[in-house]
């Protein structure tokens, strides 16, 4: 069990109650209690050592926020502990591994600050290149360049197959359908026209 408070303070004996009937509730076998602040490590360390060592499987702490002097030292604690295999239960919640909670509540929390970052610079190189003059959104599709458009037009007409004139050009039977389907388009265009 580990509480955190300043020597002689009543709320650290407080805790220590606490986590003693929250430990007998939950069915827990107390091999030490420690007492540290956030200034002196030395206690956190003495734990790290009994999980080092192999002979504690969880540590009893009232809240983490109890537990350490940062985030930043909270998420390498609990690292730390979670390669020993020790879990870390919280009086004031639900006992579970809150070593690999933690540790996914601070890399959603990485990604929603970098996801909210990259839609800024985002925002920022649109608006810079609106007012450079720039059309934006998606460019208008442009005519696909077919080498041998022409050749390709003069076997269809003499009833060539579309695989034979695709193996004889050296491209894809697609490119062919391509070609037939604009071609359709154009003389559909001139139809309308005419009419």
């Amino acid at each position: 069990m580990y509480g955190r408070a300043t020597p002689g303070d009543r709320k650290c004996f407080q805790q220590i109650k606490d986590l003693q009937v929250f430990a007998t509730r939950s069915g827990f076998w107390i091999v030490d209690i420690v007492v540290g602040n956030f200034r002196d490590n030395k206690q956190r360390q003495r734990i790290l050592k009994f999980a080092q060592d192999g002979l504690i499987d969880a540590v009893l702490v009232t809240d983490l926020n109890r537990f350490a002097k940062s985030t930043t030292d909270l998420v390498k604690t609990l690292q730390r502990l979670h390669k020993y295999n020790v879990a870390v239960h919280a009086s004031n919640g639900d006992s579970l591994d809150l070593s690999v909670q933690a540790v996914a509540d601070v890399i959603s929390m990485i990604s929603r600050f970098e996801k909210q970052s990259m839609s800024e610079r985002t925002k920022l190189g649109m608006f810079i290149s609106k007012t450079c003059g720039r059309k934006l959104g998606r460019h208008p599709a442009q005519f696909k360049m077919i080498r041998n458009r022409a050749e390709i037009g003069k076997r269809l007409s003499r009833g060539e197959s579309y695989r034979k004139i695709a193996k004889e050009l050296q491209t894809s039977f697609s490119t062919i359908s391509e070609v037939v389907k604009d071609k359709e388009s154009r003389a559909a265009k001139l139809s309308r026209n005419n009419d």
